[in-house]
């Protein structure tokens, strides 16, 4: 399985979300029946029920960009996994790096939300990543598998998550980690204590392009690619997609 994951972060409206699914309905008509190959868009909340409806038809899965670390309560603001699985959503990115560094305490949330998504029925997006600063000093895995222990600390279906892995000094930033990089990351996630022999799907997220994706995908530790600024053209995410057929 190879998941295409598209996180719109704060855009969107009601007419991108038809145009946008409408293009990409008639790439994914395109794909080759025995590429196994799921697609996933993540808008912001007010869209995630619109987007949902419009992957029935044109097949595509939906999926939420954030979700509550509680079930229900006195939580002004919070949307609840139950939620987002009632408006038909099969996904959710937990701990992407801008809900990090806007909340320094996210990381004490990410367990539970994990645990209220899988909860839920809904498939976990786990986002990890480091630094520069981090990166530069060369304990990037380090850094990256304590994130790893954190979030999956409590009693969680491994079966059932994937893991991103996110250099943050490459997201947004048009630099994008070497070959070397990517493939020494997510062999580190894949051996970490917790993941060993799980054959978990890791996916590659930083400044992913239309030039560079078929590359990435090419990498045998790589199943898939989180993309940020390039799907927010229908036309330029078509491409990232055929990369995968």
């Amino acid at each position: 399985m190879t998941y295409i994951v598209a996180n719109w972060k704060l855009h969107g409206s009601q007419d991108f979300v038809k145009n946008y699914s409408e293009i990409l309905g008639a790439c994914l008509n395109t794909a080759p029946k025995e590429k196994n190959i799921t697609t996933i868009i993540c808008p912001p909340f007010p869209f995630l029920e619109r987007v949902a409806l419009a992957g029935v038809i044109h097949g595509f899965s939906a999926g939420a960009q954030d979700c509550s670390a509680y079930e229900s309560g006195a939580h002004t603001g919070d949307v609840s996994a139950s939620m987002i699985k009632e408006i038909g959503a099969g996904y959710v990115i937990i701990g992407h790096s801008e809900c990090r560094q806007k909340n320094p305490n996210e990381h004490q949330y990410i367990s539970q939300k994990i645990l209220q998504v899988q909860k839920a029925g809904l498939t976990p997006i786990l986002c990890v990543g480091e630094s520069l600063d981090v990166h530069n000093t060369g304990n990037a895995d380090s850094f990256v598998l304590d994130q790893l222990e954190k979030a999956l600390k409590n009693y969680i279906d491994l079966k059932n998550i994937l893991v991103a892995y996110e250099p943050i000094w490459a997201i947004g930033t048009g630099k994008t980690a070497t070959l070397q990089d990517i493939v020494y990351m997510h062999r580190a996630i894949k051996s970490a204590p917790l993941l060993k022999n799980l054959n978990i799907p890791i996916l590659y997220g930083g400044s992913v392009k239309p030039d560079n994706t078929s590359e990435i995908l090419t990498l045998d530790t790589v199943q898939g690619v989180l993309v940020g600024g390039a799907s927010l053209k229908a036309e330029t995410f078509n491409f990232i997609v055929k990369a995968a057929f």
